[in-house]
């Protein structure tokens, strides 16, 4: 017997009992009637398992609900049906603002029918109790709407927590699929680029390759019967093929080392005007054979940039080399280099054709074929300005494309000025750590 009693109390029944009681203090109920008694008596019987709240009207019960830290901590509501100002349907009907969830109860000593639909269809009662009521029953009934309370807040939570749970997956679903499209673009790309390298390996080597066969074939084979003074003449067409082939080769080159990130880059303060000149000095020769006539203006001030210098010659020369490359023959090419708003500007105008609408959505597009030819014959691939676009941008510059005043286009490049200030501080900071 005494074993029996001890499993009764052992320490999870015990810690079961008391988790129960703490769920049910958890519980705030809210008791109104108007006649004193009937308030005590119900208050005494659930007080010990809830926390009770008591007004003698439904006018001091609106007021007290109102007046709550947390309204909505009140999740049962008892109400008698006649009470003076205010009957218990229409009191549990003004709750229904203040706290939605809770659960209603309405008590009264007379067979209402009305009364009955009204607390069902208007007030949105739990269960309409009969006085006198039995207190078992009573507390049976406060029990069970309260579960139901509770049941529906877990119901409610299940669902938030289902809906959060979908709302995740569809945006996991939603970003996987745009990382899908993104893959997919990508792949889509880089098949495009596939395609248009081969079309130059195909076409831009295949032409020069020809050339360079064709003539050392006749070097070689007819070199005893060949005119000894047009040997030199083969020689060039071999050299300026190569020379195709080189530049070509020179470019994919370089669109690899941007694209992959393994150019190194040496900063340093720099001016313009020595490569300009020696940019333009390279393309004197090229620019005489189509009467094409330079003309610098050089800046008056002094300044400069901090760049690497290697890189800022290839843009320069790109972009002077395709002024020459599309301007007509006897026309001129202005090259202008000045300082605007702390910005080094440098500005290539030719008198060429311009650039079609559909041309400037490609203009610094990778491989892209233009409707504008050379003018003297010179071959082209699509990357040029591609290259210049990308290392102007790492170099954390800027280049545009206009429409000339008299036609023909230009071309604007801008650096910011390097401050000579910084640059002596970051040089003293670099020795310091050095």
């Amino acid at each position: 017997m005494w074993t029996g009693m001890m499993s009764i109390f052992s320490k999870s029944n015990l810690e079961k009992i008391q988790a129960e009681e703490a769920r049910k203090k958890d519980h705030a109920v809210l008791i109104v009637d108007d006649e004193e008694d009937n308030l005590i008596t119900l208050a005494d019987l659930l007080r010990d398992d809830y926390h009770i709240i008591t007004a003698p009207n439904a006018i001091d019960a609106l007021a007290t609900l109102r007046g709550l830290k947390d309204p909505e901590s009140v999740h049962l509501v008892i109400a008698d049906q006649r009470m003076p100002r205010m009957t218990g349907v229409e009191f549990l009907a003004e709750t229904l603002a203040i706290i939605p969830r809770s659960r209603r109860i309405i008590l009264t000593g007379f067979s209402d029918v009305n009364a009955v639909i009204d607390s069902i269809n208007i007030a949105h009662i739990y269960k309409f109790a009969m006085k006198p009521y039995n207190p078992e029953d009573m507390r049976l009934t406060v029990q069970r709407a309260l579960e139901a309370f509770e049941l529906e807040e877990v119901n409610d939570r299940l669902l938030q927590e289902l809906k959060n749970m979908n709302a995740d997956l569809e945006s996991t679903v939603a970003q996987q699929t745009q990382e899908l499209r993104s893959k997919h673009d990508a792949l889509v790309t880089i098949n495009r680029d596939k395609d248009e390298f081969l079309g130059i390996v195909a076409h831009d080597l295949k032409n020069p390759l020809f050339a360079i066969k064709s003539f050392a074939d006749l070097i070689v084979s007819d070199f005893n019967d060949q005119p000894h003074d047009r040997i030199p003449e083969y020689a060039g067409v071999i050299a300026k093929s190569s020379e195709r082939m080189f530049k070509l080769i020179e470019d994919l080159l370089d669109v690899n080392a941007i694209e992959s990130g393994s150019l190194n880059l040496g900063y340093e303060r720099i001016t313009l005007e020595p490569i300009i000149d020696n940019v333009l000095q390279d393309f004197s020769t090229l620019a005489a054979a189509k009467g094409i006539s330079l003309v610098f203006d050089r800046c008056s001030e002094h300044y400069a940039i901090n760049a690497d210098i290697g890189l800022v010659r290839q843009v320069i020369e790109n972009v002077i080399s395709n002024a020459v490359k599309y301007s007509p023959h006897h026309t001129t090419v202005n090259i202008h280099n000045q300082v605007v708003d702390r910005r080094v500007v440098f500005e290539v105008a030719d008198a060429g054709p311009g650039f079609s609408d559909e041309d400037r959505k490609r203009l610094f597009e990778k491989f892209a074929r233009l409707s504008a030819e050379p003018t003297g014959g010179e071959s082209s691939n699509g990357l040029g300005l591609y290259i210049v676009r990308k290392l102007v941008d790492m170099l954390g510059g800027a280049v545009t494309c206009r429409d000339g005043d008299s036609g023909g286009t230009v071309f604007e490049v801008t650096w910011p000025l390097s401050d000579e200030k910084d640059e002596v501080n970051r040089a003293r900071l670099k020795s310091l750590v050095e």
